[in-house]
């Protein structure tokens, strides 16, 4: 399994990264923009062209593979018409960072694998509790489309219209370039699917990228942000078992890097509003629980829009909203009527109606809450608060007797601010000196916005813990990733531009606090700990340390980032 998947990952991370750069490459070149909105471009052009995919595979599947390698080497093609390798070069800390990021979590979970399906191993390989067989269901859809069958369900009762389709879209990409790993050690489709879905979760690395260029952050200061934030454990937890939240947010924190840079002043507002709305919806097109993170982007969207002429008003509401549309409707057409009702986690995370039910979503929702005694729901909403924000609030999920190390893993996969680790230091130090600044009226822009950002975070959790019907039901894992990347990267980003050291032993930490609660999944097993593997995460995480020093150096005696410009990014404090 180890050498397959590695293969498979290496594989999805050349065809994945060449949409990106070629997205990136023909964003700045059309729209002659900054790197703000060109990294923003290149996850655009991955989204579109997995849900182009996943709709070809519905309505044509025989033309699947040869339109998915016609468009891959289009986008080759277009790389090396626009000397993209100029780019590249000027990228060098962003490219090693996702590199290093992918290079140490893939070999982290490979170090004491199994030879079994590399899936089912993601399910029980860093929690204290064998977690549900949701990360297969992209590539049981993907497999579904392309061998057009007839029976009702891809898993247990789970249709294929019940969770968003376009991983699936993606992994159907990768597959038309298997054909390669003939080449390489033998991999099974369960492999190749597995290290594409491990791929595509990375996207978040240049979204965090867009996002901190976005909001004022030195280069140097961004990339170490990215590199502690990717050995967070929720992260790595998050990204081996695939089911697509981190997808979901790295086109959400892409579209709220738009709108940020536009309210700023460094980007045309029409433009950013249209691709801002065709990141959101990808982001939901991706997992449901980007839909959390909406009021974030609508907010945004208004202020961006308020500022306009009526003109460029009515162009940019009316685009946008053709694009969504044009996105969304496939798919609620897919829902609604060729495998219905479509809104099975509706009605389970907002109606606590689990089992399938014939009723539509708003029948069930009205029932639902007309019988609940009004003392009864916000005894609820206390639940769900306590899970998202307490400490201690676990004892309901039968980890005690795991002792420290179990009740450390729970926390890092259902609650919310515990499983920010380290970052939660962070974030507190950021929103303290924020509230102290303001105080005195004298908040600088960069400590503004990183704490608007996360308040904004903050105030999206309030939501979702206050909509989920169920008791105790604001878990990480139904909730929205957004929220957790952002309040990662933007107090690390703060932090590191202050001072590296600071930054450096915070990664220290949590490196430290990570082996020591995910000791058994490291040494004490009756599996054997792969060496090269071992060799590999040290690998990964010194690479992610080069990527910050190499963009660590080109800041002057006063910290003033002299960088080789890619647009208008990073180019401010």
């Amino acid at each position: 399994m180890i050498a397959g998947t590695l293969a498979a990952a290496a594989l999805a991370a050349v065809v994945i990264g060449a949409l990106v750069a070629c997205g990136f490459a023909l964003t700045q070149r059309l729209a002659k923009s900054g790197a703000v909105i060109a990294l923003s471009g290149g996850i655009a052009l991955v989204g579109l062209a997995g849900y182009g995919t996943f709709l070809l595979a519905w309505l044509a599947p025989h033309l699947v593979l040869n339109s998915a390698r016609v468009g891959l080497v289009a986008a080759i093609a277009s790389l090396v018409l626009l000397r993209a390798w100029r780019m590249a070069m000027r990228a060098t800390s962003l490219l090693l960072v996702a590199a290093g990021a992918l290079t140490a979590t893939l070999a982290f979970f490979l170090l004491r694998a199994s030879p079994g399906d590399p899936f089912h191993e993601a399910s029980g390989r860093f929690s204290a509790q064998m977690l549900p067989s949701d990360n297969l269901i992209p590539s049981l859809l993907a497999t579904y489309l392309m061998e057009g069958r007839d029976d009702e369900y891809l898993l247990g009762d789970w249709l294929p219209s019940d969770r968003p389709p376009l991983q699936a879209g993606l992994i159907l990409i990768v597959r038309s370039a298997a054909p390669v790993l003939r080449l390489l050690p033998a991999a099974d489709p369960g492999v190749v699917d597995f290290g594409s879905s491990v791929v595509v979760q990375l996207l978040w690395v240049p979204a965090a990228a867009a996002l901190l260029a976005a909001l004022g952050f030195k280069k140097h200061a961004a990339i170490a942000a990215i590199a502690v934030a990717s050995l967070v454990p929720v992260m790595f937890v998050n990204t081996i078992f695939t089911w697509p939240k981190m997808l979901a947010g790295a086109f959400t924190i892409a579209a709220i890097a738009i709108l940020v840079n536009a309210i700023r002043g460094r980007e045309l507002p029409l433009l950013s509003v249209i691709i801002a709305a065709t990141l959101t919806a990808l982001g939901v097109l991706s997992h449901g629980g980007a839909a959390f993170v909406l009021p974030v982007i609508v907010g945004l969207a208004g202020v961006v829009l308020s500022r306009m002429r009526m003109r460029s008003f009515a162009v940019s509401a009316s685009v946008s909203a053709a694009a969504v549309a044009a996105l969304y409707l496939p798919w609620l057409w897919f829902q609604r009527f060729v495998h219905p009702p479509g809104d099975r986690l509706l009605k389970w995370h907002l109606a606590g109606v689990i089992p399938i039910d014939d009723r539509s979503f708003v029948d069930a929702l009205v029932t639902q809450y007309r019988d609940l005694d009004p003392i009864e729901w916000l005894s609820g909403r206390a639940e769900n608060f306590a899970v998202a924000f307490d400490f201690r609030l676990l004892g309901g999920l039968d980890i005690w007797d795991a002792g420290w190390q179990g009740r450390r893993i729970a926390y890092d996969f259902y609650s919310t601010l515990p499983g920010l680790g380290v970052g939660t230091v962070a974030l507190a130090a950021l929103l303290v000196l924020a509230l102290y600044s303001a105080l005195r009226r004298r908040p600088d822009a960069e400590t503004k916005w990183a704490a608007l950002i996360c308040a904004a975070m903050l105030a999206c959790i309030a939501i979702w813990a206050t909509v989920m019907f169920i008791p105790g039901s604001a878990v990480v894992h139904q909730g929205s990733q957004t929220w957790m990347i952002v309040l990662l990267i933007v107090p690390f980003a703060w932090i590191a531009e202050r001072s590296i050291p600071a930054i450096a032993l915070i990664a220290g930490a949590q490196v430290l606090l990570s082996g020591f609660v995910y000791a058994d999944s490291i040494v004490l097993s009756g599996r054997p700990v792969h060496a090269s593997m071992a060799a590999l995460t040290i690998l990964g995480i010194s690479m992610m340390a080069s990527a910050v020093l190499i963009a660590a150096r080109w800041r002057g005696p006063s910290g003033t980032p002299r960088l080789p410009q890619v647009g208008r990014a990073y180019d401010s404090a």
